[in-house]
């Protein structure tokens, strides 16, 4: 990927909401493309709310203090103060190790795009789609809408001949405040097949093959979009598929 490298500052004040409007948007480009971006941004955001009603939970269940001695006129003998000295930092260590077991915990990593992709993809089955019938009017009218969300012509011509493929629909989506397109598909044995596209202002990237959900994927970025292709188990397919894509795309 050659998105631009954030320091930790800029990416907690962006989750402070205190970046400037520039960043803020060069920021939101990048995890569109980039999971190890979006991983590391959870990381650094620290929910203070949990926080606090964490620490006020130590407090009520902490043990109680140890009464103090009595002030008196006489003064109090080394051993007597040190005594009570070492009750108070006791008590302090409880309280501050169980905090600090708190606040370290980690946070699940936040999720990209296509982690959400993948997970959508996961409920399709055969009937999501087998029933879906589009004449040529409205499947052109349906990628028309696609290609004016996503700045991405595509043309019902390109998708009909996939190999061992049968086009079904496509419909926008969205992630993060941009527009997703996903282009659905059934194999000739009626596993569900999805093509999803989302602006990117990451640079171009080469193919990258993975098991998502259970499910072979490819992604990819070229020309200001990311791609991914995923469905079924079998990787060389979904592979194929991808390149005959960018072949006609």
């Amino acid at each position: 990927m050659n998105n631009p490298a954030f320091t930790d500052e800029q990416l907690t004040a962006y989750l402070d909401g205190e970046l400037d409007d520039d960043t803020r948007t060069a920021i939101d480009d990048a995890l569109a493309s980039d999971d190890a971006l979006g991983e590391r941004l959870a990381s650094l955001d620290i929910d203070t709310d949990a926080i606090k009603a964490g620490f006020d939970s130590l407090l009520t269940s902490a043990p109680q203090m140890p009464a103090m001695p009595e002030v008196s006129t006489s003064p109090a003998t080394p051993a007597s103060r040190w005594g009570a000295l070492a009750a108070v930092f006791l008590v302090a260590s409880v309280i501050g190790g169980l905090g600090t077991r708190f606040l370290l915990t980690p946070e699940a990593p936040q999720r990209g795009w296509v982690s959400y992709v993948a997970a959508y993809q996961a409920l399709y089955t055969t009937d999501t789609l087998e029933h879906v019938q589009l004449n040529e009017p409205q499947a052109t009218a349906e990628l028309e809408r696609v290609t004016q969300a996503v700045s991405r012509p595509l043309e019902l011509a390109q998708l009909t001949n996939l190999p061992g493929l049968q086009y079904k629909r496509a419909q926008v989506l969205g992630f993060n405040g941009k527009p997703l397109a996903q282009l659905t598909f059934l194999t000739d044995a009626g596993e569900p097949i999805a093509i999803c596209i989302i602006p990117s202002s990451g640079g171009n990237s080469a193919m990258e093959s993975s098991v998502l959900e259970g499910m072979a994927a490819t992604k990819w970025v070229d020309g200001g979009h990311a791609y991914l292709v995923i469905g079924g188990d079998d990787s060389d397919r979904i592979r194929t598929i991808a390149e005959a894509l960018t072949a006609r795309i």
